[in-house]
């Protein structure tokens, strides 16, 4: 049995074609294998496959590839599904995706003779496995670029329009004003490869297509003017860790009123009670002070602070709350902030760094940008959830928050000013979400240093509301 792998691209270089695995199946034989013009973007893997039974056979294809990349490692999985009627001859063309990342990248192509496309894939039904490497050299005129990463929302960093190289350098490329033409010939590529990564990223709200004119509904961010906000947010976390520091006395003293009135209970495993998780202050400060209450007020006051409102965290289209950093995660906060409400029900999930997310199987090739994939928060990072009584929250946190106010309106003035200088006075909610989840990274970071607060699990919080 044969197998063929045809390469080109201008900044393509074979590593190593490594030995393909098999099992010695009779029933199914592959004949030679090809992955023509591999570069980024989606292709075709092509091969014939014979079927030398008297009945059908299903067969499963799946595609692999994982960089280990300059400071991005992004991967694509695909899973498709093909019949082979008896003695059938047939040439399949399985897609998969290449994202446009550098560095070393490994492929797998696994072929499977399967009993039924919805069973979990088994070593047994392995007909065929075929590893290789590749490395995407950087170019030349791109070099430069590396340098200073491009941070963003942790959330849309991980997106399949983001999670990769490429896709943050061609940010900084058109915010230059360089059209697609000139991008291409600097990354040595396809100008149709760069014109659909730009298709896409106005498909996810992200940029405006006005003729030839690209333009961005959300702030790109220097290093001069993050410079100037990440010491504004270290003034301001200084004002809120000592805020807390002062207000909690009183904030433990609302806690032990509300308990001798019988509004609460005092133990604190009662998990059904909506004001047991007051008897937790790591949680209570960092999840419902400083992001359900200060946060919304300080970032948007007239809507709800519901980030992910029509998406969700796996493709996070989240256009209001969008900014990119040139300059890394130096200047980005590490907080993780879900509102999600209906007319009956309302749950806030924090966590003071950016959870494990899981998503639905192949939702990077979703081609409908409006189709949610599932999602769901990694077994291996779940979220402690808390009851809530809102009102009993509100109570407490009232002397929590005292002496906020003026924190917030002085930080919103002089942050206003700040990225009015900069262009970017328009953006109001953008900066503000940016700099509250730096402000409030700190804040958290001081008040465990200044052992004011102990942290809790692993960070995680879930707060439902009480059902009415």
């Amino acid at each position: 049995m044969s197998r063929r792998i045809l390469l080109s691209g201008l900044f393509l270089v074979l590593i190593v074609f490594a030995p393909s695995a098999f099992s010695q199946d009779a029933e199914v034989s592959i004949g030679e294998v090809s992955l023509d013009k591999l570069h980024w973007g989606e292709q075709k893997a092509v091969f014939e496959i014979i079927n030398h039974t008297d009945y059908i056979k299903y067969i499963t294809v799946v595609t692999d590839i994982a960089f280990e990349g300059t400071y991005l490692s992004p991967s694509r999985e695909l899973t498709q599904s093909y019949l082979l009627e008896p003695l059938q001859t047939r040439t399949i063309d399985p897609s998969f995706s290449v994202p446009p990342n550098f560095g070393k990248a490994k492929m797998i192509l696994r072929i499977y003779d399967v009993v039924d496309t919805l069973d979990d894939l088994l070593s047994s039904q392995l007909v065929l496995e075929q590893p290789f490497f590749v490395n995407f050299r950087v170019p030349d005129g791109l070099t430069d670029y590396l340098q200073n990463k491009v941070s963003m929302p942790a959330m849309v960093g991980k997106s399949p329009a983001f999670d990769n190289e490429f896709s943050r350098i061609l940010l900084l490329l058109l915010n230059e004003g360089k059209s697609v033409e000139e991008i291409a010939k600097l990354a040595e590529t396809e100008v149709e490869i760069v014109q659909g990564l730009i298709d896409r990223m106005v498909g996810y709200g992200f940029l405006v297509r006005n003729g030839d004119e690209i333009k961005f509904r959300f702030p790109m961010i220097g290093i001069p003017e993050a410079e100037e906000v990440k010491k504004l947010a270290e003034t301001v976390s200084d004002e809120l860790a000592a805020m807390v520091k002062k207000n909690l006395p009183g904030y433990l003293k609302v806690v032990d009123s509300l308990i001798k009135a019988k509004a609460m209970t005092a133990d604190t495993n009662y998990f059904l009670h909506g004001g047991t998780v007051l008897h937790f202050e790591y949680p209570v400060v960092s999840g419902l002070l400083l992001w359900y209450d200060l946060g919304q007020e300080f970032i948007d006051r007239l809507r709800p602070l519901d980030i992910f409102a029509n998406t969700n965290p796996c493709h996070a289209r989240i256009t209001n709350y969008m900014y990119a950093l040139d300059g890394g995660d130096f200047f980005n906060g590490t907080n993780f902030y879900n509102l999600s409400m209906s007319r009956h029900h309302l749950v806030v999930t924090y966590g003071d760094t950016i959870p494990k997310i899981e998503c639905t199987a192949g939702f990077t090739n979703m081609r409908n940008l409006m189709e949610n994939s599932g999602w769901w928060y990694s077994d291996k990072m779940p979220p402690e959830t808390f009851m809530m009584d809102t009102t009993l929250v509100h109570v407490a946190l009232r002397g929590l928050r005292g002496g906020a106010e003026e924190i917030l309106k002085n930080g919103q003035k002089k942050l206003q000013n700040i990225v009015t200088k900069y262009g970017h006075d328009k953006y109001v909610t953008n900066t503000r979400y940016w700099f509250w989840n730096l402000t409030t990274t700190r804040t958290l970071d001081k008040l465990i240093k200044q052992e004011v607060l102990k942290r809790r699990g692993n960070g995680l919080y879930r707060f439902e509301k009480m059902r009415e």
